[in-house]
Order: structure tokens, then C-alpha cells, then sequence
């Protein structure tokens, strides 16, 4: 890949010797990403027009190594994010249960709130066991906040 660079980008002559140590320094660089990310900054660098059409020269290794970072730093991040995981505690997986149970209840009594309709706050008949209904899920979102926050603080 390197070579690929070298023949079709403009760079400044040097001495066979320099040219081999930086070669060296080049593949090393290139080396240390996944092969699709050095094809894909060789491919940019080798083909992508320059800002405002200046000439393409042969990237300093502080450019190439940017370009590589560009295309390799998803998989990075993520690769941390794999490597810094534990598995969760069963604590934090039962209040994390208990935290969907208790949304689950209020988003329900919400709803049930939302089908009593106007008249008085008690009433007989089919809004009155809309209002039961709604008071009872209330009750129930109520008391699993309740057991939410307790197994949150027991955790602290």
C-alpha cells in the first residue's frame, strides 16, 4: 500500500537509505490498523481531490496515521466498550426491573386517567368502574415506586 501511495502521489527525493527507514515507518503505521482501514485511508489519500485542488504529495506520517484513527475509531471505541463490560450485578438487574415494572403501572394508570372523562369524582355505572379502575392502577403505580426506590437506595 505504501508503494501504491508512493507512485501515484508527488513527494520530495531523498537518499535510498531515508526512503527505506521511512518505508519501514509507513508499513508500521499502516500495520498497527485492520487491513479494511488502511485500504480505505490509502484509497482516500490516494484518490480524494485535495482542498481546492492543491497538488497531492505523499501524507506525512502524522496525516496517514490521522486518516487510519478516521476510519478505525468506531471500532475502537467500541472494542473499549467490550473490553470495560461486567456483567450487572443481580441488585442492579432487580432494580432496574423494578424501575420498568413501576413505568409500566404509571403509563398504565395514565391511560386508564385518560378514559375516565368528565362528570363527578364518583360516579355508578361504566364510568365509575373506569374511575375504580384508574384509582387501582394508581394505587398499584404508587406502591411499585415504592418498592423501586426502596431496592434503589438499598443499593447505595
Amino acid at each position: 500500500m505504501v508503494s501504491q501511495l508512493q507512485q501515484v502521489l508527488a513527494r520530495r527525493a531523498s537518499s535510498e537509505e531515508a526512503a527505506e527507514v521511512g518505508f519501514d515507518a509507513y508499513v508500521h503505521c499502516l500495520r498497527r490498523h485492520p487491513m479494511d482501514v488502511a485500504q480505505a485511508a490509502v484509497m482516500e489519500l490516494a484518490n480524494e481531490p485535495r482542498v481546492g485542488n492543491a497538488a497531492a504529495w505523499f501524507p506525512t506520517l502524522p496525516e496517514l496515521e490521522g486518516v487510519c484513527r478516521k476510519y478505525g475509531g468506531d471500532r475502537e471505541a467500541m472494542l473499549e466498550g467490550l473490553r470495560g463490560w461486567s456483567e450487572p450485578k443481580p441488585e442492579m438487574v432487580e432494580v432496574r426491573r423494578l424501575e420498568q415494572e413501576w413505568k409500566a403501572l404509571r403509563q398504565r394508570a395514565s391511560d386508564l386517567n385518560m378514559k375516565v372523562g368528565p362528570g363527578p369524582a364518583t360516579d355508578t355505572g361504566a364510568r365509575g368502574e373506569r374511575l375504580a379502575a384508574a384509582h387501582d392502577a394508581e394505587q398499584k403505580s404508587m406502591a411499585a415506586r415504592e418498592a423501586y426506590l426502596a431496592a434503589e437506595k438499598a443499593l447505595q
